[in-house]
């Protein structure tokens, strides 16, 4: 995993993701951020990728939760939170406090919540994520605030995984280990090779499988593969084998 120490100590925050020029943005139920198709995420660095498990209250989820920490185009860093396969949610309200990069969100609606997501900036601690269904006042801008949970609060820990394979990592500073080299294969993609929407065909086990490129973040692609009925995977450049018409 790559350090978060740059965002420390710099007025981390994020703008109105109305600035990414995503229409459903500011019609969005939820403050601080916004549902939206995995293909609307805005192109930025994929800096880290972490699993969300180990929940309180009984918690659990149906299948692994999986949360990207992104450097945006303008430096500024927002996360996704990738749960469903067809709506992830864009979180852009940050901020640093002590040692930790933190983003939180609200929804205002009758199924009110509140979503904090804390990961530290360095030392080797997983991250943490708390959740409940009443909260203080937001104090601060519509797009720029802080609150707290009231009441029973659901706490998670997010754990950093390898951002290709799922798998955990155990040591902060790891690099994702690419499941193959581009010139070991001898295919020659690189991660701006391909875009959003774009057919590719991908190497499953010495398979070449239809997918399409759901983002392009410039070192690796997040495909969905056809026929698979999960959101997608994230894969090196080197699985992919071509391009289809």
């Amino acid at each position: 995993m790559r350090s978060l120490d740059k965002y420390l100590g710099n007025g981390v925050m994020a703008a109105c993701v109305c600035v990414f020029s995503l229409a459903s943005a500011c019609s969005s139920a939820y403050r601080g951020a916004a549902e939206v198709d995995p293909s609307e995420v805005p192109r930025g660095r994929l800096v880290s990728t972490f699993a969300r498990t180990s929940c309180t209250g009984n918690h659990a989820d149906a299948a692994t939760v999986f949360v990207d920490f992104v450097e945006g185009a303008d430096g500024m860093p927002f996360i996704v939170e990738r749960s469903r396969p067809d709506t992830w949610l864009l979180i852009t309200n940050s901020r640093s406090r002590d040692d930790f990069i933190v983003f939180q969100a609200v929804r205002n609606t009758d199924a009110r919540e509140f979503r904090e997501y804390r990961f530290p900036a360095h030392g080797t601690k997983p991250g943490q994520y708390f959740w409940s269904s009443q909260y203080t006042e937001p104090r601060g801008s519509k797009h720029r605030f802080e609150t707290q949970p009231v009441g029973q609060t659901t706490t998670c820990q997010l754990v950093p995984v390898d951002p290709l394979t799922g798998a955990t990592l155990t040591t902060y500073g790891a690099s994702p280990t690419p499941t193959g080299s581009a010139s070991a294969r001898g295919w020659g993609f690189d991660g701006k090779s391909f875009q959003v929407g774009d057919k590719v065909l991908v190497d499953v086990g010495g398979r070449s499988v239809p997918a399409e490129v759901l983002q392009a973040p410039g070192d690796a692609y997040y495909v969905r593969l056809e026929g698979e009925a999960e959101a997608g995977q994230w894969i090196d450049p080197s699985r992919i084998t071509g391009r289809m018409d």
